[in-house]
């Protein structure tokens, strides 16, 4: 007893350490995009809701970083990251800038969506307790309306003979069409332009973006000013050559259905410099003076997939590295193993593709003419560590170096099970707590019900005897009432008593004066 006595007074004095040294401070950052639709004192004043919010814990920079990208992408409002490496409590703020400068730096559109963030830290040196609390322009339900709308107009207006920049133009010309600029000023996304029909600019330039990635066209989104105004509009890469394009500025105002103006397509930097300004730093140059036809005329694409017959990788080798070499051009492989080498230049000269990847020999392939779509179907790397030959020791390592690589992705896959099962014993631990909760309460209630039944009983009870209390009432009243009758006959009697007693008096008062009269000397 006395063991278990000092332990606990060890826990308790360590927990008491460290919740004197805990540290806490808040940061909050409005997206300047934005500063004019978010009151400010709110969000300072705003406290975060602790209770009930769920908490990763992260053990290095990156994987904070993704699961900070990742929950801004699910749209999640409020959420909480458990910080446990090497670093210091005061530079947890600047982590935390950092990380989210740097997501919102890789994805223009999650940067033009999210209006405010706010983070609360607690904890101290290399354990921090860090809690977001995010506000954006849409709902993840909503995103994904929008997701499988853009994926229906897509369908509806590219077909696979279509070019780039035929593409584009279809892209443009819908939006133009089919949108109308918000003069309320009111909406801001892409989910306003498609289901409500209207946005301002940073809609138009969110919903062009949507709709020219998911078609595979490199596009970016500017904030900047247009005749002295905070003005959004894309810059679009067709086929190598990149061009400013302000849907906003091409749609008429007041709208005028099926009227599309081209005075803000594809301009180049000089064209459009009059009157949009933008940190031209920030932005790839724009040089090229755009003519309809000629600016993909002479491009090709390069598709395919690459697989092997290693274990685990039976659907596609992921983040393999494929380079063309002549126009100097590279992509990586998805999670599937598929890739695309878009906006392809003329093959000029002899053009060779390069596919490699860690732990297999690297493919090669020369290419000399290609039609404008080079579908290469399946590419299959073999285990290995160099093209040609090699030995047997070289093969040995590189499969040892491809199971230790699958070993540590199941390690990896095995910690993030036993968290979940960390965190499904703590649910099932308040699972078993709420459920005695809920059984004193049901005992309680049963109780409570019995007591009810007993009092409902008494109140019967009393209640006929009230009833048999009034019936008694009731018949002491009719006595009463008789009795009350037979007394005023008494009364009556009586009086007719003393009336008679008064007579018998008045009559022996005469016999005695008729006696004395008698009595009298003759």
């Amino acid at each position: 007893m006395k063991k278990h006595i000092v332990i606990l007074t060890i826990l308790f004095i360590l927990i008491s350490i460290n919740t004197a040294f805990s540290l806490e401070s808040y940061d909050y950052y409005i997206n300047p995009i934005y500063q004019h639709l978010i009151n400010q004192n709110q969000i300072r004043i705003e406290r975060p809701i602790r209770s009930g919010l769920r908490s990763v814990t992260c053990n290095s920079y990156e994987e904070f970083k993704e699961a900070v990208k990742t929950r801004y992408n699910q749209r999640i409002t409020q959420f909480k990251i458990q910080l446990k490496y090497d670093f210091v409590f005061s530079d947890v703020q600047n982590i935390v800038a950092q990380v989210h400068d740097e997501i919102m730096g890789e994805d223009d559109y999650l940067r033009f969506t999210f209006t405010s963030r706010k983070t609360t830290m607690n904890g101290y040196d290399s354990n921090v307790e860090v809690i977001f609390t995010m506000k954006y322009l849409t709902t993840a339900e909503q995103e994904q309306q929008v997701n499988d709308r853009v994926a229906e107009i897509l369908n509806e207006i590219i077909s696979q003979d279509m070019t780039y920049e035929e593409i584009e133009k279809a892209i443009h010309d819908w939006v133009v069409k089919n949108v109308q600029y918000d003069t309320s000023g009111q909406e801001h996304s892409a989910y306003a332009a498609l289901f409500l029909g209207k946005t301002v600019c940073q809609g138009y330039a969110l919903l062009m973006y949507k709709l020219l990635t998911e078609a595979g066209i490199e596009t970016k989104i500017i904030d900047g000013t247009a005749d002295d105004g905070s003005h959004a509009w894309n810059m679009v890469n067709v086929c190598g050559n990149w061009f400013h394009v302000d849907a906003t500025w091409n749609d008429p105002i007041p709208d005028q259905p099926d009227r599309v103006l081209y005075t803000y397509y594809n301009l180049n930097d000089s064209q459009i410099e009059g009157d949009h300004k933008w940190e031209r730093s920030l932005f790839p140059l724009a040089t090229t003076e755009y003519f309809e036809g000629e600016i993909c005329a002479n491009t090709f694409t390069i598709v395919g997939q690459i697989i092997t017959d290693l274990p685990g990788y039976e659907t596609g080798v992921k983040g393999a590295a494929i380079d063309l070499y002549g126009p100097d051009m590279s992509t990586t492989s998805d999670s599937d193993g598929n890739f695309t080498l878009a906006q392809v230049p003329e093959i000029e000269v002899d053009y060779l593709l390069k596919v490699s990847a860690p732990n297999f020999r690297s493919y090669t392939q020369a290419l000399s003419s290609v039609p404008a779509r080079l579908d290469l179907g399946t590419i299959k790397l073999e285990i290995g560590v160099m093209a040609g030959t090699f030995s047997q020791e070289e093969l040995d390592l590189a499969i040892m170096q491809a199971v230790e690589q699958k070993n540590y992705v199941i390690s990896q896959k095995i910690a993030e099970l036993d968290a979940l099962v960390t965190e499904n014993n703590a649910l099932s631990q308040t699972y078993l707590s709420l459920l005695a909760d809920y059984s004193q309460l049901d005992t309680a209630h049963s109780e409570m019900t019995s007591l009810y039944s007993s009092l409902n009983q008494t109140y019967k009870a009393l209640s006929n005897d009230h009833t048999q209390l009034n019936a008694q009432y009731s018949d002491i009243i009719d006595d009463y009432n008789v009795l009350s009758s037979e007394n005023d006959d008494l009364n009556n009697w009586v009086t007719i008593f003393d009336i008679h007693n008064d007579r018998q008096i008045g009559i022996h008062e005469a016999i005695n004066a008729l006696k004395c009269a008698t009595q009298m000397p003759q």
